[in-house]
């Protein structure tokens, strides 16, 4: 471990200091990781201080665009709208005309619908899993926690022993957050 990472800081370093010389601008794409630690601390060693601009990847998956973007075709060819392949369409759609506005409102409501569906029959799956799991590892003479799966609701027993219930609806606000925060 202790090579590498002092592999990779001279490399950084040299690349740092090239750009220094050079009088260039470095840039950096993507969020935070190992990498910005060690250019920062290259930057930091540095006699002069370089110029680094960084910019956070805005499609990546944790800004919800890539997910709703992908369920935006199959929604709207659901509701007769095939046209419609992108979150971007649906943005314009909705400054457009008010005919625009309410097929976008209609393709906007389908789609955090079947994200809602979809995310949920995850959860759920996951959780039975992990119920499997924990049965297995239970001793024959423990009582089994009080969880399980419901239709709509489901009741997580934390680390700690803190029953925690969470409903389809409270997933359904999870996905009007990713669908507002991609439009």
């Amino acid at each position: 471990n202790e090579f590498l990472y002092k592999s990779l800081s001279n490399l950084i370093d040299v690349i740092v200091r090239a750009a220094v010389r050079n009088r260039c601008w470095m840039l950096v794409e993507g969020g935070p990781n190992g990498g910005l630690l060690l250019l920062k601390q290259s930057a930091e060693r540095c006699s002069e201080r370089p110029v680094i601009l960084v910019l956070d990847a805005l499609r990546r998956e944790r800004f919800h665009y890539a997910t709703v973007n992908k369920n935006v075709p199959g929604s709207a060819a659901k509701l007769g709208y095939p046209h419609v392949q992108k979150v971007d369409e649906l943005y314009r759609m909705q400054s457009s005309s008010n005919e625009d506005r309410a097929i976008a409102e209609k393709i906007k409501e389908r789609v955090i619908e079947d994200m809602t569906e979809a995310s949920w029959k995850k959860l759920v799956k996951n959780e039975e899993d992990r119920m499997k799991k924990r049965k297995k590892e239970v001793d024959a003479t423990e009582k089994p926690p009080e969880e399980g799966v419901k239709s709509d609701e489901l009741n997580i027993t934390e680390e700690d022993g803190e029953v925690i219930t969470w409903t389809k609806v409270d997933q359904r606000k999870v996905e009007v957050i990713k669908m507002d925060s991609a439009l």
